[in-house]
């Protein structure tokens, strides 16, 4: 399986590892808020995460590259725009997603990291251009005065390991629906209050009809991995699409 950390993936902009030597005096402040995700109308979700995302976005499958279906929650209905996100920073929602919650910090190859021929093997790096990142001391330091990792450091590793896992689990739920065939491209016709019309795409979702046509040892596979829990509250979540036009039209966005 593919790691879920490319390159650059979403959000981050200079990925570098974390060392004592340069990280130091640096600490974190959380007042900075989520402003880096401005200008995104998606991200990406974990299946996990679907029955608290599945309150409050629509979730639907993106291209994840090499014909690979990805999960993300919708955010926008226009391109490069987040309507979950105030203009102070803060995010408006309940439930934020695990993705945004991982950022500046992410766990990557090091080969990435540090060049072609390094051996491969995954070590956690931060997005040096953040400016939450200071040596003010505003905020909780990131390393230990020695240079060792401190509790943030701690719980970051803790948190990347986990996301790491969720993750790979994800890939195989998408997979797996996949190969049955259960995913539709889609177009949205979108009408606003105030006339309004446009329509969106790039987009997949789970056919129901093709669930129902499935046999009963596919249907009990499905419920033992709880893939079939996954279908159900990724087409129970389509709902919010209505609360995300209300957001949109509350934006005053014409």
């Amino acid at each position: 399986m593919s790691t879920p950390a490319p390159v650059n993936p979403l959000f981050y902009r200079q990925i570098v590892p974390v060392s004592a030597e340069f990280h130091r005096d640096l600490f974190l402040d959380p007042a900075a808020g989520f402003g880096f995700a401005s200008e995104t109308n998606s991200v990406y979700v974990l299946a996990g995460e679907f029955a608290a995302a599945a309150r409050e976005y629509p979730i639907v499958f993106a291209d994840g590259g090499e014909r690979r279906a990805v999960p993300v929650v919708m955010l926008g209905l226009r391109p490069r725009q987040n309507l979950y996100l105030a203009a102070d920073g803060r995010w408006q929602a309940d439930y934020l997603p695990a993705y945004v919650r991982r950022y500046p910090f992410v766990l990557a190859n090091a080969a990435t990291a540090t060049g072609a021929g390094a051996e491969a093997r995954y070590t956690v790096c931060l997005d040096s251009a953040w400016p939450g990142f200071n040596r003010e001391a505003r905020g909780e330091r990131l390393l230990a005065a020695d240079g060792s990792p401190g509790p943030l450091m701690e719980r970051t590793l803790s948190f990347l390991q986990e996301f790491q896992a969720q993750w790979l689990l994800t890939e195989a739920f998408c997979e797996r629906i996949q190969a049955l065939g259960l995913l539709q491209p889609m177009t949205a016709n979108v009408r606003t209050a105030a006339g309004e019309e446009f329509s969106l795409s790039g987009f997949s979702c789970v056919q129901r009809d093709a669930v129902r046509a499935l046999d009963a040892a596919t249907l009990k596979e499905l419920v033992a991995n709880d893939y079939l829990q996954a279908i159900h509250l990724h087409l129970w979540s389509l709902d919010n699409q209505q609360r995300l036009l209300a957001r949109y039209e509350r934006r005053g966005v014409v």
